[in-house]
């Protein structure tokens, strides 16, 4: 498992100036979510499947980072994970209300707040500045978690699907 985990990580690092950040954000948002499925998971994870379904061969690495975003922020919900800055800013953007609705709702939300502040960042820095801000956020604000996934889960369609199971 270790094995794989820094097999994964030193590609990603190894490509680190390929890694197209405005990318991410696009796959994020056509990701989208499934609001007709009933558990936190499928509304979360079946766009993710779906997405996979319309492309054949391996994810990409800007694939790979937009999934783990949004693990990451469901994992946020799941735990009420108020230590992290990042979920403290991002739910701080959202009204009283919203922070109340559904799991799902509050990630939607939350992807949509992280879109949008890393286009600000973006309109800073570039594109790779997203890049940057994302492997930030990963790696070094949330690598704990991002680390115990990369060693549970393998990269394709069907390991993803098993996070359903």
């Amino acid at each position: 498992m270790i094995g794989r985990k820094s097999e994964i990580l030193v590609e990603l690092f190894e490509r680190y100036e390929e890694i197209d950040g405005r990318k991410i954000l696009d796959i994020l948002r056509e990701f989208g979510f499934r609001d007709d499925e009933r558990t936190f998971e499928r509304v979360c994870l079946m766009g993710v499947l779906e997405y996979l379904d319309r492309k054949d061969g391996e994810m990409t690495d800007e694939e790979v980072l937009a999934c783990l975003i949004r693990l990451v922020l469901m994992h946020f919900v799941e735990k009420k994970y108020c230590t992290s800055l990042w979920y403290l800013l991002l739910l701080g953007l959202m009204d009283e209300e919203l922070q109340k609705s559904k799991p799902s709702e509050v990630v939607k939300r939350l992807e949509e707040q992280f879109i949008e502040h890393m286009e600000m960042i973006e309109a800073m820095s570039g594109p790779e500045g997203i890049r940057n801000m994302v492997l930030v956020f990963l790696f070094k604000e949330n690598a704990e978690y991002v680390l115990s996934v990369l060693e549970e889960i393998e990269w394709s369609k069907e390991g993803i699907s098993r996070l359903l199971n």
